[in-house]
């Protein structure tokens, strides 16, 4: 694979990650608003740094895999990488 194509791949995996990431901080964030004690700016902090730390260690998991390997689903119904 060209390392342009790859480099396309990881930028599109890292933006979908990021996605994900940033939609389930909000989601955390906004439970923890209705439905728990405030959280402190020490915790936020740590949340915010967890989820930077595991985005980047998903995209360092599937670094080099082929676009054929991230869309890979074992049946219809289940997910893919991407």
């Amino acid at each position: 694979m060209a390392p342009t194509a790859m480099l396309f791949t990881m930028n599109t995996l890292r933006t979908y990650i990021r996605g994900w990431a940033t939609l389930t901080l909000t989601v955390c964030l906004s439970a923890t608003h209705l439905f728990g004690a405030p959280m402190s700016k020490d915790d936020r902090e740590h949340l915010l740094v967890h989820f930077e730390m595991t985005t980047q260690m998903v995209a360092e998991q599937v670094r080099g895999l082929s676009p054929a390997q991230l869309e890979y689903k074992a049946s219809p119904d289940r997910w893919s990488i991407r």
